[in-house]
């Protein structure tokens, strides 16, 4: 079940994220996009500056020493390319992804931001729609790997850079919000069970070899699914 802990200093939306469920951090977003705050298990403190203003961007790291944020708007209107690196105390730059500009992808990481696998989002200003796109970072720069078989954004990533699952999102401009699932096995995307309920800007956690939950999202999703493997299952139920 959940429970309800401490709030966040600052609201804020569309944040870069990373880490576990006892030390985890929160950066950028709107109306704070240029700061970072730290969780430590208990409550929520201020953590140091990011480079510059960005939200709905693509987040990579299970550790809070070493978070990867890539893509995503500045101003509140720019897209953008660049990437955003965390080692613990503070952010830096780093290479740009091969992609154009774009925001709300998502990404998939082994435990730190080092190995990432970023995919989806939509283009901004042009050309419009969502992207199927996918670009792996090895630390230093990216590079293209194969795309998704359906373009999406606002979608629920998770897993690994060689073991990755996208669920559910946003197909714009058609047919809008979906409940498709799709693995990656390091090289190629196949389709996996649908979501129970198809959800855009929601989330996911897990990994792609144990079980995965999918939370919120809109239309309004009070409620979770679970996505049970192994393969022999792949399907999601309700929880």
């Amino acid at each position: 079940s959940w429970t309800e802990v401490a709030d966040m200093n600052t609201g804020r939306a569309g944040t870069t994220n990373g880490g576990t469920q006892t030390a985890g951090i929160c950066a950028g977003g709107p109306p704070s996009a240029t700061t970072s705050e730290e969780w430590d298990g208990t409550s929520w403190t201020a953590g140091a500056a990011i480079p510059a203003s960005r939200g709905v961007g693509g987040w990579v790291g299970a550790s809070t020493s070493d978070i990867t944020g890539a893509a995503g708007l500045t101003g509140g209107s720019t897209a953008i390319n660049t990437t955003i690196r965390y080692n613990g105390t503070a952010w830096s730059t780093g290479n740009n992804m091969t992609r154009n500009a774009q925001y709300g992808p998502d990404g998939a990481t082994a435990t730190t931001g080092s190995t990432a696998l970023i995919m989806g989002g939509k283009w901004y200003p042009s050309p419009p729609g969502s992207t199927n796109v996918t670009e792996l970072y090895d630390g230093t720069s990216w590079s293209p790997v194969n795309s998704m078989n359906t373009p999406r954004y606002y979608a629920g990533g998770s897993g690994t850079s060689t073991a990755a699952m996208e669920c559910a999102g946003i197909d714009y401009p058609s047919p809008g919000v979906i409940g498709f699932t799709e693995l990656y096995d390091g090289t190629s995307w196949a389709e996996g069970g649908d979501v129970v309920n198809a959800r855009g800007y929601g989330n996911a956690s897990g990994g792609q070899s144990g079980t995965i939950l999918a939370s919120g999202g809109s239309p309004v999703q009070l409620f979770s699914e679970e996505y049970a493997l192994p393969p022999a299952i792949k399907t999601f139920t309700a929880t």
